[in-house]
């Protein structure tokens, strides 16, 4: 039996001004404003802790004066689960006051983290949060954390010779934020939150709880990758245990331990992938367990909302042929169309 619907909503893109983008803590203060305010993309209404909209959004800020940082921006769904999930958005800014790299709960495979670099983790039973830097990712006792997934790497913004843009979808149980390399074919990011539906009831095995399954996916960091042009044959939405490269893990249910997964790649589609009529054609991602290295195996689920569609341009908001929107995109570039992420209205 499916899920409820995620009902996936768009926040007012963020654009950075060239000069000040390779700042991880400009970058994680944009991301704070973002997500406290009240208008959505179309200037409807939004009230944080009701609908798709986060709710009890923190950051954590190392230092004082003018050499303070923020380090992490953290944030709840509108509505929880017996789950108690939450995420952490965060950083090393490379100038000022800074954490200690080296106590940071790693995602599976990650590298270490640089100074520079921007993570992000998905925590389940999370309590109140003190500090990004422990073992849990700084959720109390009893919270498991994915431990932290590098999304961009240290120089990827701070080469910039064009501005960048941050584009965040949220949704009732997950989160999508992109940072896009305005007019070149390179994108950053992640998913994170509830993003895999078990189809499957039997909480003692293929799901937790509340019958859901909890993680994370993000991009390759590297300056020059990001989602990449052709990602639904090889790239984002998978696990490479390689260095600096894409990871794509979960919860194993009932455990604080976590589990490498993949979407099942079906190859990038052509222009035509339409119907007859020419409308809009939307095909749901399954998720199996394993890597790039090892094989994928064990069924997981289905990727929650968020299908697989013709190529389109980064950052679009699709409607149908009555005016309704119908999604939001996701991929490398806004000018070129190539393979897309969709994340249902």
């Amino acid at each position: 039996m499916s899920l409820p619907a995620l009902n996936w909503r768009k926040l007012p893109t963020r654009t950075l001004a060239i000069g000040t983008d390779g700042s991880v803590s400009n970058v994680l203060n944009n991301i704070y404003d973002m997500l406290t305010g009240s208008l959505y993309y179309d200037g409807s209404a939004r009230v944080t802790g009701s609908d798709s909209a986060w709710t009890n959004i923190g950051r954590f800020i190392t230092g004082s004066g003018t050499g303070s940082n923020t380090e992490a921006v953290y944030c709840y769904p509108p509505t929880q689960t017996v789950m108690s999930q939450s995420i952490v958005i965060a950083g090393v800014n490379v100038v000022g006051a800074r954490t200690n790299t080296a106590n940071i709960a790693l995602c599976t495979s990650n590298n270490a983290i640089s100074v520079g670099d921007f993570m992000v983790a998905s925590i389940k039973n999370a309590g109140t949060f003190s500090s990004w830097s422990t073992g849990s990712n700084g959720f109390g006792v009893g919270s498991s954390s994915t431990g932290v997934g590098s999304f961009m790497l240290t120089g990827s913004l701070a080469t910039a010779t064009q501005a960048n843009k941050i584009v965040i979808y949220e949704s009732k149980e997950a989160m999508a934020l992109f940072i896009t390399r305005v007019g070149s074919a390179l994108t950053w990011g992640f998913v994170v939150g509830a993003i895999v539906d078990p189809e499957q009831t039997i909480t003692s095995v293929d799901a937790e709880a509340d019958n859901r399954i909890y993680g994370l996916a993000v991009t390759d960091p590297s300056v020059t990758d990001g989602i990449g042009t052709a990602f639904l044959g090889s790239g984002f939405l998978q696990h490479s245990i390689n260095s600096a490269n894409v990871r794509m893990v979960s919860f194993i249910p009932q455990s604080s331990t976590t589990r490498t997964m993949s979407v099942n790649k079906l190859g990038s589609p052509p222009s035509s992938y339409v119907t007859s009529g020419g409308k809009l054609v939307r095909t749901s991602l399954t998720v199996t367990q394993g890597d790039t290295t090892n094989g994928y195996s064990t069924f997981i689920g289905r990727l929650r909302d968020m299908t697989m569609i013709r190529p389109m341009q980064h950052n679009l908001v699709v409607r149908d042929g009555s005016n309704n929107i119908i999604g939001f995109t996701a991929g490398a570039s806004e000018t070129a169309a190539n393979d897309t992420l969709f994340f249902e209205y």
